[in-house]
C-alpha cells in the first residue's frame, strides 16, 4: 500500500500543481498589473515575481523532475514512453 512509488507519485503531483499553478498565477497577475500602467506597482511586482520564480517555481520544477525520475526507475518504466519523454523535455525547458 505505502510504497516508494506512491510517495514519489504524491510528491510529483503536488510539485506539478505548485509549479504550473504558480506560473499561471504569476502570468495572470503580471498581465493585470501591466494593463493598469502603474510603473511603481509593475516594478515591485516584477521583483516579487523573480523571487517567487526562484524560490517556489524553480524548486517545484526540480522536485517534479526528481520525483518523476524516481517513479520511472522504481516502476520499471521506459524513459522513451511519449508522456515521460514529453514531461522530461518540459521540465528541463522550464528550469
Amino acid at each position: 500500500m505505502y510504497t516508494l512509488y506512491n510517495l514519489f507519485k504524491f510528491m510529483h503531483i503536488a510539485a506539478v500543481i505548485v509549479w504550473i499553478g504558480g506560473m499561471v498565477t504569476i502570468g495572470v497577475i503580471n498581465a493585470r498589473v501591466t494593463r493598469e500602467n502603474d510603473r511603481a506597482a509593475l516594478s515591485s511586482l516584477s521583483r516579487q515575481s523573480a523571487f517567487f520564480g526562484s524560490a517556489i517555481i524553480g524548486p517545484a520544477a526540480v522536485i517534479t523532475l526528481i520525483a518523476g525520475i524516481v517513479m520511472v526507475v522504481d516502476g520499471d518504466l521506459d524513459f522513451d514512453t511519449l508522456w515521460i519523454a514529453w514531461g522530461m523535455i518540459v521540465v528541463v525547458a522550464s528550469i
